[in-house]
């Protein structure tokens, strides 16, 4: 069974939107090319600066289908002791995330079937998650941990019947350099591996983890 995404949507299904960051759907007047703009206030510290500067840094380096694409940064001044600092990062506009997806699929196909499993979401899965996979191993690759793998940091973008994911938000990615060590807790509660959860030294091989427990959250959420 086909579905479009677009006109599932349309059709007033359940749609969750998980908000992290002010992210602002913008169309360019030369062209109407459709921009995503993430606006991010900074707080009066250090440590917020060195975050978005690495964030932007490596979304510069990066180059892939199965990446959110970069296309600009700038930062805003704000008033002093009024109003912060604001930095805006401009991305190609993707329509759902992989949660949005998840719920259109299944409310789609149990209202036109009247069936409570959805015997389509393997098919699914396998489509989708050779995109994921192909995106991670290519940040790994480029020496690039993501360290917030979950179903919100990936994208989907459909052209017709071609369905493309894209990993977005870079906000605690970091650079994978030989012989460091780290033992930072950063990412999501139920989606850490236990070495970081614990602040133990971990490397990329954590995505995986983290990787593997969306996978297991797919099976609940379309075959609930």
């Amino acid at each position: 069974m086909k579905i479009d995404l677009n006109m599932a949507a349309a059709e007033g299904n359940s749609v969750k939107s998980i908000v992290v960051a002010n992210v602002y759907q913008v169309e360019s007047k030369a062209g109407g090319h459709v921009y995503a703009i993430k606006q991010i206030e900074l707080l009066k510290e250090e440590r917020n600066d060195v975050l978005i500067n690495r964030e932007v840094s490596i979304l510069q380096t990066l180059n892939h289908v199965n990446v959110v694409r970069y296309d600009a940064a700038w930062r805003e001044h704000g008033t002093p002791d009024v109003e912060l600092d604001k930095v805006y990062i401009m991305m190609d506009y993707c329509d759902y995330n992989l949660q949005q997806v998840y719920d259109i699929i299944t409310s789609v196909y149990k209202r036109k079937t009247h069936e409570t499993i959805c015997p389509v979401s393997y098919f699914i899965k396998l489509t989708l998650v050779e995109g994921i996979l192909v995106g991670l191993g290519y940040l790994h690759d480029m020496g690039i941990m993501h360290r917030d793998i979950k179903q919100n940091n990936i994208l989907v973008k459909q052209d017709g019947d071609c369905w493309t994911v894209k990993l977005c938000d870079f906000g605690l990615a970091k650079v994978e350099k030989s012989g460091s060590q780290h033992t930072q807790s950063v990412g999501t509660v139920s989606y850490k591996a236990p070495e970081v959860k614990h602040g133990g030294e971990y490397n990329h091989l954590a995505d995986v983890f983290s990787l593997g427990i969306m996978l297991m959250q797919f099976d609940v959420n379309v075959n609930k």
